[in-house]
């Protein structure tokens, strides 16, 4: 009788010593269930309080952008979590993706707001137009380097820049702004100008220049030309 009852003991101290880690475990799984659901609502909050708005600073409603795309990949490697760790995933949906409309700005600028004085009005639609103009002529400056490389002249489309520059002071830009402009353009440039002549270096001329470049110089010339477009 006593062996009997002796093996009975053994067989349940055994049983609870593979019963225990098991208990653990799923104790612990559900608490890290619990912390990722809390830390995705509280994402999905911070996405709903930080998407961009109709703001006039488009700069501000840039850094805001980037934040919330920042947000948006935490949250989806979140969701990545839920389900390895086979958790129920949550039941509000993953917010879409907040996109910039920079036209939106533009639009907000050249509303005429009745009794605003217009010099007012006019400073705001320079100021968002500011971003724009950076981002074309960034651009420009990048397409319109591998023809100066390729021709070994860094003037390429150097007429047709400084007129875009007299434009520029005309519709009322300030000499530091335009300073600014010119000097990102040609940063851009240069950047760009030196990939091409070390891969004319490493790869040959032919390699890297013996092409129709056309398509690429009128894309440059339509940046160019967009920029004129915000002030007609």
């Amino acid at each position: 009788m006593f062996v009997r009852v002796l093996t009975l003991l053994c067989a349940v101290a055994v049983f609870a010593a593979f019963l225990a880690p098991d208990a653990r475990a799923a104790r612990r799984d559900t608490e890290i269930c619990e912390k990722l659901l809390r830390g995705y609502i509280d994402g999905n909050a911070l996405v709903t309080e930080y998407g961009v708005t109709a703001e006039l600073d488009p700069q501000i409603a840039l850094l805001r952008q980037i934040y919330v795309n920042t947000l948006m990949v935490r949250q989806g490697i979140v969701l990545d979590y839920l389900r390895w760790y086979g958790c129920k995933l949550p039941d509000d949906p993953l917010p879409p993706v907040p996109e910039l409309n920079l036209q939106q700005f533009v639009e907000m600028a050249n509303a005429s707001i009745p009794g605003e004085d217009v010099a007012v009005v006019n400073d705001r639609r320079l100021k968002v137009n500011r971003v724009r103009i950076l981002d074309l002529l960034r651009d420009a400056a990048a397409i319109n380097a591998l023809p100066a490389a390729c021709a070994g002249s860094a003037s390429f489309a150097a007429h047709d820049i400084q007129q875009l520059f007299d434009r520029l002071y005309e519709v009322g830009y300030g000499t530091e702004d335009v300073y600014y402009f010119q000097s990102q353009y040609d940063d851009s440039f240069k950047s760009q100008y030196d990939v091409v002549r070390t891969s004319i270096r490493q790869s040959g001329f032919d390699a890297t220049c013996n092409r129709d470049m056309t398509a690429e110089t009128r894309t440059a010339f339509d940046k160019l030309e967009s920029i004129r477009a915000l002030f007609r």
